[in-house]
């Protein structure tokens, strides 16, 4: 803590960090700032260290700057804290006597006969810069010679107790031992006089590599013009969502949610504009050092990208075809192939690659000099980072610019995505993907029918591990029965994946051995749709948990092995099968080409469903759940190898009537759930075995079950907002909501869920967290976000404005958040945490889905929920903003920037709330690209306008809205 005389201050750019002091019992202000080297072949941290005489006098000064301990390259996280005695054998620092150290391991260390000696490590180079000079510096790498006799290397007992020139120079063992990394500097200071240090530390594959830059890294005017450029870097991806309100706060939240909402979901590169084919940058799994179980990648190459998880992407991706028109229906195709015929889909996203459809050495003769060369290049699969390199370093010679040669190749080329199964199974993942068809729909409404039924390019997932059927689910366990250990790897289903050259887990026809299986949208999303019916729990209300995980709660993990349920996911299968329904009648005589097995599916369960309205009683919602379960094991076991391929061919008006009534089943159990909670609906419920057979092998049959209620949780309402369209009934879910135990009355906030204090610590971790805190009633952003954006988009405007200064962030007390108000944490420790001191604060990794949400309530705040729809077969586009009338400056504007491009401003000189005004009252100026100016009355632009406006063919436009 800063005594007295000395203040401390931090300060957190877009893409940098500032720490500052200044002492003045020393007469010294000393500020650090950190950031990093943009557009190299090595990833780089910059650290520039400046001290400033403020005193009278002279002074001399001794500075030791560094790291106590830098981690060579080669040693992984699991060795760093289980074997660092044995691993420092293989640690040494090379170059040092050049003044560049050289952190590496001198081989492989696996215990294994293939050795290898390993070439790449990490660096620092550190200059000081004295009267307009700069002095390359020799480190210390000798944590002894700082340290001293303390180990715990926490404090520096040689440069407290002797002066510098009596040790730095001393004999540095550079073996055997972690290293560190000190730069050290002796000078003396005029008053005013400075001192500057710049280090950079990081990765090189090679020595040869890092010696290119040497030069580079020893250059003060190269490491601040690299500064300037990687603000430039963050400036020009931040502009897509630029705003300008009368709170300069808010805007640059705006910017910050939409960054961070970046470092998740990535930024698209459009390769190919006809396919088209999307490359995302910069993605990772949210592993921020707060959030400390998150391990992530991001690889060290041009056009760097990560790996992710499917949920996480496809939530934080869902705005972006309104941020990016051109990346038109990619992630829609992108998420739905990675479905599986079972419903579930893979974790791990590790990045996409590219593959050659055929090597033609005259078409890269036209592209490269060497072509035989980066013919056999390209004879694998490859990322755009990896071929940029490989160019590079074989000095091949392009003959078109950069990002015209990668798309010209690209053209020739098919997407490989890299999906691996992860962890297991969400009861979730699913449902992200009708939000995603939704925002397509938004921007491009006129492609509905060639979306859903014209591209018959969609694939299905071929996944190793497999949902087990009950009878291999179900234990006994301390006299009680419960559901563990779903899932198991399918040894024939794997040879046969890994039998595969190329695409391998992309399903095949004739189960799993004949040409690769591709079918529609509309096939899939119905396929998903009844495999998810028959996934009804016990009481015929919620999604069961049969795969082993929860929802996104993952903090609920007990839930699964309680025979958990969810009906927030029942209420999404609703949405599903309405958005089929209304698309089969809008295009009744669409021909649907569906599976045999599909088919089968289908047509059972409406025979259950004849026979299960026949019947009376209590146990008729068992019998159907029994029944529909062994439909469902049926039906997997036929397709776990893939489909045999044959097809019937079914109009898509000749569905509806069957839909229709798996959507009245399932309505009829939400409608009960609602029932039974005064009126909100409840997320979760779980099944007690109550009555059940233990045969002589084991295998468990249950005959009956109880249902086990659960608190309230928030996403229950969310799912209930998005199912529920009668706005006054909407409003009295709001008021419920505000009198549950959700509402945090002294935050003017909503918690994740209400009390868990009467639940079995079995639920899951989350029943072991102290209230408040972590995923147990805290203030969980993104879930509240969610709620957020029901409210607006549902038209409950005031309602919205109401909570909107209490819980978005950028207008937060930074003093009870406890950090920047421009950035998100995961929770915020609610008022029931028996800390009050505690109460109000933020924790916990920015990389949230919030960022996601709010993105979206941005999106409504500014133009409304639907941008473009087709009125009597013509595109419109309609300005419809829900923005308060405080937001606007002191001229009565407020302006956003809509399709990443065209800057549109409201005028709205009397500063009213916008959704209080007659809109039809607006009139609207175009400025196009080619200067020409279009004045339009009302708030709706129509047809090639319209159109225009989407291409990126409208500079600007300006919205008046009417005095009254």
């Amino acid at each position: 803590m800063p005594g007295e005389g000395i203040i401390q201050r931090m300060y957190i750019g877009r893409g940098e960090l500032e720490i500052e002091e200044v002492n003045d019992k020393l007469g010294l202000k000393i500020n650090i700032l950190c950031y990093t080297i943009p557009l190299e072949r090595i990833p780089a941290l910059v650290r520039r260290v400046v001290v400033e005489n403020l005193s009278a006098d002279a002074r001399r000064v001794e500075i030791l700057d560094g790291m106590p301990f830098i981690v060579p390259s080669g040693v992984n996280d699991w060795v760093l804290k289980h074997m660092l005695t044995t691993i420092k054998a293989w640690m040494e620092v090379y170059n040092l006597d050049k003044g560049v150290p050289f952190f590496k391991l001198r081989s492989s260390t696996e215990d294994v006969p293939r050795v290898e000696e390993l070439t790449q490590g990490n660096f620092y180079v550190s200059i000081a810069v004295l009267d307009g000079r700069s002095v390359l510096l020799k480190p210390i790498v000798d944590p002894d010679l700082v340290f001293g006799s303390d180990t715990s290397l926490f404090k520096p007992v040689n440069f407290i107790a002797k002066p510098l020139r009596e040790w730095a120079g001393g004999r540095q063992v550079t073996f055997n031992k972690p290293p560190s990394a000190f730069s050290p500097v002796e000078t003396r200071l005029e008053p005013g006089g400075v001192v500057k240090l710049y280090t950079v530390i990081g990765y090189a594959p090679s020595m040869a590599v890092l010696e290119e830059y040497v030069g580079k890294f020893t250059n003060p005017e190269y490491l601040e013009g690299k500064r300037a450029e990687a603000n430039a870097v963050l400036e020009e991806i931040v502009k897509d969502v630029s705003t300008k309100t009368s709170s300069k706060l808010f805007d640059e939240y705006v910017k910050q949610c939409y960054l961070d909402n970046v470092l998740r979901g990535g930024y698209p590169l459009v390769l190919d504009e006809e396919k088209p084919l999307v490359y995302y940058l910069y993605l990772r799994k949210h592993g921020d050092q707060e959030r400390d179980y998150n391990y992530f990648v991001m690889t060290p190459e041009y056009y760097s990208t990560g790996n992710a998880n499917y949920r996480d992407v496809n939530q934080n991706r869902r705005e972006y075809v309104f941020l990016h028109p051109e990346i038109r229906d990619y992630d829609v195709k992108f998420f739905v192939n990675l479905l599986q015929t079972d419903g579930y889909n893979p974790l791990v996203i590790n990045g996409v690659k590219y593959r050659l459809k055929n090597i033609d050495v005259k078409m890269l003769e036209d592209l490269v000099d060497k072509p035989e060369l980066l013919a056999e290049f390209l004879r694998e699969p490859f990322t755009p980072g990896k071929l940029s390199m490989f160019i590079e370093e074989k000095g091949i010679r392009l003959k078109v610019p950069d990002d015209e040669f990668l798309r010209r190749l690209i053209k020739h080329c098919e997407e490989e995505v890299d999906a691996v199964h992860g962890e297991g199974f969400w009861v979730d993942h699913w449902t992200y993907n009708l939000d995603l068809i939704e925002s397509y729909l938004g921007v491009y409404p006129e492609r509905k029918r060639d979306l859903l039924f014209r591209d018959r390019s969609y694939t299905y997932y071929d996944n190793t591990m497999v949902v087990l059927p009950r009878s291999k689910r179900y234990v006994v366990q301390g006299g009680r029965i419960r559901q563990y250990g779903s899932l198991a790897e399918d040894p024939e289903k794997k040879s046969l994946i890994e039998s595969r050259w190329e695409f391998k887990h992309l399903m095949r026809a004739q189960r799993g051995r004949g040409e690769i299986y591709r079918t529609t949208l509309a096939v899939k999303l119905l396929n998903l749709a009844l495999v998810k019916f028959a996934t009804l729990d016990p009481a015929g209300v919620g999604i069961e948990m049969e795969a082993g995980k929860p929802g996104w709660y993952d903090a609920l993990n007990g839930l699964p092995g309680l025979f958990g349920s969810s009906v927030g996911e029942a209420a999404e299968l609703v949405r599903l099968l309405d958005f089929l329904t209304e698309s089969f009648q809008e295009y009744p005589g669409e021909e649907l080409g569906i599976p045999v097995e599909v088919w089968e599916l289908y047509r059972k369960e409406l025979e259950l469903l004849e026979e299960y309205g026949k019947m009376s009683g209590g146990g008729r919602d068992h019998w159907l759940w029994d029944n529909l379960s062994k439909l469902r094991e049926e039906y997997r076991e036929k397709t776990r190898l893939g489909f045999e391929g044959k097809e019937l061919a079914v109009k898509a008006g000749e569905l509806v009537d069957g839909l229709k009534k798996l959507r009245d089943k399932l309505w009829t159990g939400v409608k009960q759930a609602m029932d039974e909670n005064d009126g909100l609906l409840p997320m979760y419920y779980y099944y007690e075995p109550v009555e059940y057979e233990v045969g002589v092998d084991g295998e468990v049959r249950i005959t009956k079950f109880e249902k086990k209620r659960m608190p309230l949780f928030l996403e229950g309402v969310v799912k209930q907002f998005r199912i529920v369209k009668d706005k006054d009934a909407l409003k009295e879910i709001y008021g419920k909501v505000r009198e549950s135990e959700l509402y945090d009355r002294k935050l003017g906030m909503y918690k994740v869920n209400a009390p868990l204090r009467d639940q079995p610590m079995e639920i899951g971790r989350a029943r072991a967290f102290p209230p408040g805190w972590l995923e147990n009633e805290s203030i969980w952003l993104h879930m509240e976000y969610k709620y957020m954006l029901e409210l607006i988009r549902n038209g409950l405007y005031d309602e919205f404005y109401q909570d909107f200064r209490n819980v978005v962030v950028a207008f937060l007390d930074p003093g009870v958040y406890g950090r920047s108000p421009l950035e998100n944490s995961s929770f915020i420790v609610s008022s029931a945490y028996p800390d009050e001191s505690l109460h109000g604060a933020g924790f916990v990794a920015r990389l949230t889905g919030a960022n996601a949400e709010f993105l979206s309530i941005w999106k409504n705040m500014f133009i409304g929920g639907k941008l473009l729809t087709m009125e009597n077969g013509e595109l419109v586009l309609e300005f419809k903003p829900a923005l308060p009338g405080w937001l606007f400056d002191e001229e009565g504007n407020a302006g956003f920037t809509l399709f990443g491009k065209c800057r549109v401003t409201y005028h709205n000189p009397r500063r009213a709330d916008t959704w209080r005004l007659d809109l039809e009252k607006a009139r609207i100026t175009l400025h196009l690209e080619n200067g020409e100016r279009v004045e339009i009355p009302g708030c709706k632009v129509r047809g090639n306008l319209a159109l225009k406006i989407r291409n990126g063919e409208v500079t600007a436009i300006d919205v008046y809205l009417p005095d009254s």
